[in-house]
């Protein structure tokens, strides 16, 4: 991975990146919270905005993210929408991608992205995740219990055993590759 200047990511740095709306179904709050836990080599990438439904709930939702990120909001980027011809650039600037939904996540498009990308993952036992994604490739967090303190845990794990995050990385991209099912036409 090559170090990033607009984000201000350096090599140095283990980089955590969340792809998708920010709501409270999305798991975002929990995500923050979990990564206070985090060294200073840690960085997490939030790639995404708030999209339909209430913009009062949606913005109040925001806030309460963004307070929580007080005291490490240097270690915390907000890129907001982008583009998805750009995002294969988020995924290659990123060391794992993390998926905290709380609610019963219908497919998981994203998992087959950071997985493509190379990116081991950490995800909750959500809907569809769970036939996408297998302990090769993955970390799986129980939702319903304890989640700010075990997705800290599973991010510290994935930053220590950089040898095991590497390979779990190879896996999941060569699951997607070598699956016609993952294929875009079939999906």
């Amino acid at each position: 991975r090559s170090s990033d200047l607009k984000y201000h990511i350096t090599n140095d740095d283990f980089v955590f990146v969340y792809s998708g709306r920010i709501d409270v179904y999305k798991g975002v709050l929990e995500l923050v919270k979990a990564f206070k836990q985090m060294n200073n080599n840690a960085k997490l990438l939030i790639v995404g905005k708030s999209w339909f439904g209430s913009k009062s709930i949606k913005d109040e939702y925001i806030c309460k993210v963004k307070e929580e990120t007080k005291g490490i909001k240097d270690r915390i980027i907000f890129t907001g929408f982008i583009n998805p011809k750009q995002m294969p650039l988020m995924y290659q600037i990123s060391d794992c991608l993390v998926v905290p939904s709380m609610w019963e996540e219908p497919f998981g498009v994203v998992a087959l992205e950071g997985m493509a990308s190379g990116l081991p993952l950490i995800v909750t036992n959500s809907g569809g995740l769970m036939e996408i994604v297998n302990d090769k490739c993955a970390v799986t967090v129980n939702k319903e219990e304890n989640i700010v303190d075990n997705l800290a845990i599973e991010m510290n794990r994935m930053m220590i055993n950089r040898d095991k995050t590497r390979k779990m990385g190879d896996y999941a991209r060569e699951t997607v590759f070598n699956n016609p099912e993952y294929d875009s036409r079939n999906y």
